[in-house]
């Protein structure tokens, strides 16, 4: 009997202690996590996978970790490792603590819809609830996938419901080629009846015409090149050139100068240099025979840095970022007024142009994929060998601004105070600005909308509140600024400004029954005098 105590006693110690030693490894694998998303925030990339991975090691069900596994894997553009990462995280059972679940699920359908899966991620949207569901990106996918499978019925009803339910201007640019004139009033009503804010043409109605003749429009693109609508908006990995063998040269030695000769001669027999990058960290290169270094590359993670200087004035003149599959993804350039940051969605069309200027100002430029190009030479495919076996080609396109915001769709004005912080975004159709939204008091929400017709304003919105809700009506002459209405708990106030005599007047209705109850006239001393008027014949 005391034999049989003492081995249950011990095997109840033993469960204890091993119920113990999970309860740590989960609580560790937890604080892992909470570090490596702050590093995925800050852009901490090494960080970011050496926190992951470590904490992989204490729980791999943990779902956060899972998640930072495809987020890993997307950045370096395997996109089949991340949806299996993502189906992990999302199917795991376990509720994550630093991202929400329907991040996960909007991740998966992006990797998904990039891998072509259309039925499966079409299927998962339909048997997900309706709480999943409540993601723009998740219900844009799943719009894509149903047109590229030809149900354009129901793609149709989705993005219309991306309207009502998002206000996002991606589902009013895919309805504008998808539909006929007369599906757009009621779409426009339902949206201004929610929102107050009005998207002049249906954005980029123009630039998806199949009568445009732009070469760099939406339109040509898909007519000339790949009779698919939605071509535009996804192309397929770049080419990667299979591994060979050959013998490696010694470029690990980071402290040397290299001529840039030595590692053409190599690449030229190995194009794949994925082994060689395997090796280095560093690599310092004279382009010019002087012993001088002006060109380097670094890895950093899974990405290759390329860093040019020219001139060889010891100052970096552009920054060129790849993935490990080869593929360029950041281009960072200095010009003589401006610091250029391009980013691309499929090299050579890009996502986004930041640029900052002198006056601690920055404008950020964004683009529907494929519809900018920003070539660094002609060459498509093994861009990265092309431009190793000839770096002189290397030239940054110096656009005028007019021409990157005449393709953008969007643009958004940002100022230092001291941290940047979002001032205005302007809607751009057609290469001509047609609406804004500002946040006049920088308290993070656009309170303020303006749309403007041939580069003047014609109409205007505020939020006086805060509440999410339009309260005052600005009203603007040949583009300057004539008045406003404006209705308050105090009553109904039209303010009318006579730009010629310059001169204010106010009309107040008290009661808010439409009858005007006084007239205030401003004198040319600042003071106002006011007249009574009758609530019924409008007469003093």
């Amino acid at each position: 009997m005391k034999k049989t105590i003492i081995v249950s006693i011990l095997l109840l110690l033993g469960i204890l202690f091993e119920i113990s030693s999970q309860t740590q490894d989960k609580e560790l694998a937890h604080l892992y996590a909470h570090h490596a998303w702050n590093a995925y925030v800050n852009e901490k990339w090494p960080e970011f996978r050496d926190l992951t991975l470590k904490g992989f090691e204490y729980d791999e069900l943990n779902p956060d970790l899972l998640t930072f596994r495809g987020l890993e894997s997307r950045r370096a553009g395997h996109y089949q490792e991340a949806s299996d990462w993502f189906s992990k995280a999302y199917y795991s059972g376990f509720q994550p603590e630093q991202v929400n679940t329907i991040d996960i699920l909007g991740w998966l359908f992006e990797v998904q819809y990039r891998l072509g899966y259309d039925e499966d991620l079409v299927f998962l949207y339909f048997s997900s609830n309706e709480l999943m569901r409540d993601n723009p990106d998740i219900l844009f996918y799943t719009v894509l996938s149903l047109q590229r499978q030809g149900n354009f019925t129901k793609a149709i009803e989705l993005a219309a419901e991306g309207v009502y339910r998002f206000q996002d201007q991606r589902f009013l640019i895919l309805l504008s080629s998808w539909t006929p004139e007369s599906y757009y009033p009621g779409i426009l009503s339902e949206y201004i009846r929610r929102q107050g804010i009005l998207y002049p043409d249906l954005m980029a109605r123009t630039i998806l015409s199949p009568e445009c003749k732009n070469s760099r429009s939406l339109a040509a693109l898909y007519l000339e090149q790949y009779q698919d609508l939605n071509s535009w908006y996804f192309r397929e990995i770049l080419f990667e050139l299979p591994s060979e063998a050959g013998a490696v040269l010694d470029f690990t030695d980071s402290e040397r100068v290299w001529p840039l000769l030595s590692l053409q001669m190599y690449i030229q027999k190995n194009p794949d240099i994925g082994s060689l990058m395997h090796r280095i960290t560093r690599i310092s290169l004279d382009s010019t025979g002087d012993g001088i270094a002006d060109f380097f590359l670094r890895k950093s993670d899974n990405e290759l840095e390329w860093m040019i200087d020219p001139d060889q004035d010891g100052i970096i003149d552009s920054h060129l970022k790849w993935n490990e599959s080869n593929q360029l993804m950041e281009i960072l350039y200095q010009d003589v007024r401006s610091l250029h940051h391009l980013y691309y969605y499929n090299y050579p069309y890009l996502d986004r142009i930041i640029i900052n200027g002198e006056n601690r100002n920055q404008r950020e430029y964004r683009y529907l994929p494929g519809s900018f190009e920003y070539p660094l030479i002609e060459a498509q495919e093994n861009l990265h060998v092309s431009l190793l076996l000839h770096p002189e080609k290397i030239k940054m396109i110096n656009f005028p601004e007019s021409e990157i915001l005449r393709n953008s769709f969007s643009l958004i004005d940002s100022v230092t105070i001291p941290r940047i912080s979002p001032f205005r975004e302007y809607t751009v159709v057609d290469g001509m600005i047609r609406r804004f939204r500002e946040d006049s008091n920088f308290d993070g929400q656009f309170d303020r909308v303006v749309l403007l017709n041939d580069w003047l304003p014609f109409e205007g919105y505020r939020d006086i509140d805060g509440d999410g809700e339009f309260d005052l009506k600005e009203k603007y002459v040949s583009g300057r600024f004539s008045g406003f209405e404006y209705e308050g708990e105090m009553g109904r106030l039209e303010e009318i400004q006579d730009l010629w005599n310059r001169r204010r007047f106010q009309l107040w209705d008290f009661s808010k029954d439409g009858f005007y109850n006084a007239l205030l006239e401003q004198k040319d001393d600042g003071s106002w005098v006011e007249r009574i008027l009758d609530t019924k014949s409008g007469q003093q």
